[in-house]
């Protein structure tokens, strides 16, 4: 369309210019409302859980080991966030027993919660 400013249809015709201009303007209502549709709102971005902080807590060699073995057998779309995933929750279980360190229990625990399969 000619000009530098948003035409808008003038009324019911569907010839020649103006009927250009009413089709090109539902196509494009129809694809922003799908955009809007499918992204979410930040309401709904803001109930998710929230990503703890990374307080620097001890990994054992061996529970470094058997997390590398557990991610090894992923899937390789679903590798990095699997390993976030079971990263977190062997240190949540870390933490909830006072340890000092992530040992291979609270990987293999970690791993059983969340319903990886497991190398051991």
């Amino acid at each position: 369309l000619p000009g530098t400013i948003i035409r808008r249809h003038t009324g019911t015709p569907f010839m020649g210019y103006a009927g250009a201009c009413y089709l090109i303007q539902e196509v494009c209502t129809a694809l922003f409302d799908a955009l809007f549709n499918l992204l979410p709102l930040g309401t709904e971005l803001d109930e998710t859980v929230a990503t703890p902080a990374r307080a620097s807590l001890a990994w054992q060699d061996d529970a470094q080991a058997l997390l590398d073995q557990i991610i090894e057998q992923q899937p390789i779309l679903v590798r990095i966030s699997a390993a976030k995933r079971l990263r977190d929750a062997s240190e949540q279980a870390a933490r909830a027993d006072d340890a000092e360190s992530v040992n291979s229990m609270h990987v293999l625990d970690a791993s059983h919660a969340l319903q990886l399969r497991s190398a051991a």
